[in-house]
């Protein structure tokens, strides 16, 4: 069971739901104790995956930008070496 009040719970199931469907109709459910806490469990664990995957993909865009950033110096020195032997 949740800690959280009952109503607070509803609320927040339904915001994720809208969120989650968008423009599309959200599907009927029995609105009882036991549908909305296990639709507010997969609300929260849905949200932290959410979080995760962010952070995944905000660390893989700065390892690109790092890797490219070295790309570049390794391009700018090997072309430095190039013009030195020629």
């Amino acid at each position: 069971m949740n800690c959280i009040h009952p109503q607070r719970t509803l609320e927040t199931v339904t915001l994720w739901l809208k969120r989650t469907f968008g423009d599309q109709p959200i599907p009927q459910y029995e609105v009882n104790s036991r549908t909305v806490d296990i639709l507010y469990e997969l609300a929260e664990c849905n949200e932290t995956r959410d979080k995760d995957v962010s952070l995944v993909i905000d660390d893989m865009k700065q390892k690109t930008a790092e890797y490219e950033s070295e790309g570049d110096l390794g391009a700018s020195n090997s072309s430095y070496s190039k013009n030195a032997f020629f």
